[in-house]
């Protein structure tokens, strides 16, 4: 659904699939923001696990501080090691962090 007119920005960012590039899991995440409710911006960009956690998970968590537990609770962030559910996992934890901005 598009916004108001002069509604706040909206955010999402979606995890909506993976590829494997030289032996090594890529994740898919599609981004978009809606600003004033007339111009949506979108792009996506493919990042390694390991990438997402260091530059993503760790600065929100850090920056939230005790405030992390009541917008990510029951949507952690992936384990380590990309198991099987990872994809759905982050995509949760993404559209969680969309919220919570």
């Amino acid at each position: 659904p598009r916004p108001e007119r002069g509604a706040p920005p909206q955010l999402s960012f979606r995890v909506t699939g993976h590829d494997e590039i030289e032996a090594h899991t890529y994740y898919k995440v599609e981004c978009s923001v809606t600003l004033r409710g007339e111009r949506r911006l979108e792009w996506q960009a493919f990042r390694r696990l390991a990438r997402l956690r260091a530059e993503l998970h760790d600065s929100v968590k850090a920056e939230l501080g005790a405030a992390y537990a009541q917008h990510f609770e029951g949507k952690p962030f992936a384990g380590r090691g990309g198991l099987r559910g990872t994809t759905a996992v982050l995509d949760t934890w993404c559209q969680a962090l969309a919220a919570c901005v």
